[in-house]
């Protein structure tokens, strides 16, 4: 029997799917305040939340390099600070799989964009923790793509 303060999951549902149709900056963070809420929205959230998941880079940005430098060594900054950022996203998704497995499962696509998380050696531990991958993009020298 459900306390007078759980929502009926039907009911959660179409509450989170109308949340869900927001636009990008508020989508995220309406989800992630619902799920934490009620935990009657807690599932159809993190399904919303975590269902595709990308993993790539900010864009290149030359203008944000050093003014003095020549334009190899903008090239070579921009690519080393992107680099430093891309393993700190890699391993920060690696971290919230391994210490939340649970999280593993509402993942349903996955798309990387960059060799380097790739070239990790733990990339296939973590793809062996996201069990419910249905569609796969893999960028790094070539394009692998896969659907189930």
């Amino acid at each position: 029997m459900s306390s007078p303060r759980d929502v009926p999951y039907d009911i959660a549902e179409t509450i989170i799917g109308f949340v869900a149709l927001l636009n990008d900056d508020k989508r995220f963070s309406f989800l992630k305040n619902c799920a934490l809420i009620c935990r009657s929205f807690t599932e159809p959230s993190r399904y919303r939340l975590f269902r595709k998941i990308k993993l790539d880079f900010l864009p290149f940005d030359l203008k944000t390099a050093s003014p003095e430098l020549s334009k190899e060594d903008k090239l070579r900054e921009v690519e080393r600070n992107v680099e430093l950022e891309g393993k700190d996203r890699y391993a920060s998704f690696q971290k919230l799989i391994m210490s939340s497995p649970h999280i593993g499962h509402y993942i349903r696509e996955f798309y990387v964009y960059s060799r380097y998380f790739i070239l990790e050696p733990t990339f296939p531990a973590l793809i062996g923790a996201l069990p419910n991958i249905k569609k796969a993009d893999l960028h790094f020298y070539r394009r692998f793509s896969f659907e189930i």
